[in-house]
């Protein structure tokens, strides 16, 4: 089973400590947790410092997976797209990342499964570039998905989505 936990957890931003003593206890397998608090409390700065994205203080604690799984995958808050790729493309890059380019059919019927329960199967070859910001948010969250991590980091996964699409894309979570 894996867990996480935190044990007197900060984070840099340069020199700045932003984020300093934040200690959980384990966290199981299959839990919902929800960090929450005022803007820029650092909600957004202790996902970066979990994910390994921002150094600082104490230990981030992941047991191992045992599956050659990425154990973390963290979908930021900001799912602005700038790259010339469809959406097709994004979401199989996002699948092979850290891995064998070689792709497969299990690749591909898996990103058609993920799209198509998140709905966005009618845009997949649309450019990134042409979407709006709930299409780019429900592309976000496929492209974490489908790297099947063993924690998921999602910053604001539903603020850009319309109350249907919330309640959608947390049902399917």
């Amino acid at each position: 089973m894996v867990t996480l936990q935190l044990s007197d957890v900060g984070a840099y931003y340069g020199k700045k400590l932003a984020v300093s003593g934040v200690s959980t206890p384990p966290i199981e397998a299959g839990e919902i947790v929800a960090v929450i608090g005022p803007n820029a409390a650092g909600k957004s700065t202790l996902f970066k410092r979990i994910a390994g994205l921002l150094k600082g203080p104490g230990e981030v604690q992941v047991s191992q997976s045992g599956k050659g799984k990425k154990a973390i995958g963290y979908m930021p808050q900001d799912t602005s797209a700038n790259a010339v790729l469809s959406v097709y493309e994004s979401i199989l890059l996002a699948r092979k990342q850290g891995s064998s380019w070689s792709v497969d059919d299990s690749d591909l019927q898996y990103i058609d499964r993920v799209m198509d329960a998140l709905n966005i199967a009618p845009i997949a070859f649309n450019d990134l570039g042409a979407l709006s910001g709930g299409q780019r948010q429900l592309v976000s969250v496929a492209q974490t998905l489908v790297r099947e991590p063993d924690i998921m980091l999602m910053d604001e996964p539903t603020s850009a989505l319309d109350l249907y699409r919330q309640v959608e894309v947390l049902s399917f979570m």
